[in-house]
């Protein structure tokens, strides 16, 4: 028994610190952790419990960075916007609060109903066919719902654009350096160009709002992203946002921090259900356990909650505290020293040839920014070779 908590407590610091540090993800922690149990005989079951608490501690706690300096893997792209909006009208803390509020609600309620998977397992192949014309008719959305002429041309070349980028780039780990360049860089350019200050009160005070609507979409779509091959986060989140609506912030921060909690745990639980991991910590899962029982099934499903609970405090906690430092900094020369510092951090982890598709990605950014264009239209780098990989095309 000691050993097990001591494995969920490493765990949920692996994904605290994954979550803070941008560029780390716990898909590198797996590779390592996957060698090192290889070659010093680690127990494959605690190293599976150490995996399962990292990548939903992470879930929970990758969302500061993201919301508060603008640094977002693939799944919070879209986090970024509205998080920044509130950030600026002093509602940072409230921006994570909604991003953990769906975590939370939803990684209950999805460990709640985990008995309908066993029906999902069944249907899910008849699912498939219907995911290229939702994605296609997302995209459609996305144009047409531009408010101009000009402004639809200029959506459609974006997601013609983007869309080439991701065919090209679907076989290199590239989240990073492109979703840093498309929504991290611009803000905190635009930031610093416009010397933007942060409000002198910063509010903990909590709005109320029906959030149900969000952990509803949310927790639909996590599951479907959990499930479904091809089909991530990211696309479900721009579905989402299309059906919430860009003025609908926090509906949308609840429901994104639904949908990245739900698919962070149901990608290893579908190992149990369709014998398919979908993720790389689930991967690493799969390498050490193969088909597990009903048995570790409910134990991995008590892990989840505890690293459900633990991610929640420590995200708020953290988000507190860093709130009150963002508060005595200049915003706007913290904006340029994040911009520099989050390309370092892509040359780093990526190389040369990384930064640069960081900088053309975030000049695209800056002209979406500019123009008023929908940042949506710039999922068309993961939306479009999904398509075309459910078309059986790619």
């Amino acid at each position: 028994m000691f050993d097990v908590l001591a494995w969920i407590l490493l765990g949920i610091l692996a994904g605290c610190i994954t979550g803070l540090i941008p560029g780390i993800h716990p898909n590198l922690l797996s590779t390592i952790l996957l060698g090192l149990s290889i070659s010093h005989g680690f127990d494959p079951l605690l190293s599976s419990v150490f995996l399962i608490c990292a990548g939903i501690t992470n879930s929970f706690v990758s969302f500061i960075p993201s919301i508060l300096f603008g640094a977002p893997e693939s799944t919070e792209a879209l986090s970024v916007l509205p998080g920044h909006r509130m950030l600026l009208r002093g509602y940072g803390y409230e921006a994570i609060r909604l991003t953990v509020l769906g975590g939370f609600y939803a990684g209950l309620l999805s460990l709640a109903i985990f008995p309908f998977y066993f029906v999902f397992s069944v249907v899910y192949p008849s699912i498939k066919t219907f995911i290229p014309f939702l994605l296609i008719f997302v995209l459609v959305w996305i144009i047409i719902t531009e408010k101009s002429l000009k402004n639809m041309f200029i959506s459609l070349v974006i997601i013609i654009f983007t869309g080439i980028m991701g065919i090209k780039l679907i076989d290199y780990d590239v989240f990073f350096p492109v979703f840093t360049g498309f929504f991290g860089l611009p803000l905190l350019f635009l930031s610093w160009k416009k010397q933007t200050t942060l409000p002198e009160i910063i509010t903990f005070e909590q709005e109320k709002f029906r959030e149900w609507k969000g952990v509803k979409a949310g927790l639909l779509s996590g599951i479907i992203s959990g499930f479904l091959p091809g089909v991530g986060a990211s696309q479900l989140a721009t579905i989402a946002q299309e059906l919430l609506g860009e003025k609908n912030e926090r509906n949308f921060l609840v429901a994104i921090g639904a949908i990245t909690t739900v698919d962070a745990m149901l990608s290893f639980f579908a190992i149990y259900f369709i014998s398919n991991p979908r993720s790389g910590v689930a991967q690493a899962i799969f390498k050490l356990l193969g088909n597990f029982s009903e048995e570790i099934l409910l134990f991995f499903i008590f892990v989840s909650l505890f690293a459900i609970s633990a991610g929640t405090i420590l995200t708020l906690v953290f988000a507190r505290k860093l709130i009150f430092l963002l508060r005595n900094l200049n915003y706007a020369k913290f904006s340029l020293f994040m911009f520099c510092f989050l390309l370092f951090l892509v040359f780093l982890f990526s190389g040369l040839g990384g930064l640069l598709l960081c900088l053309s990605c975030f000049f695209l950014g800056l002209i979406v920014n500019i123009l008023g264009v929908k940042r949506t239209s710039l999922m068309g780098f993961l939306i479009i070779p999904t398509i075309l990989y459910y078309l059986s095309l790619l």
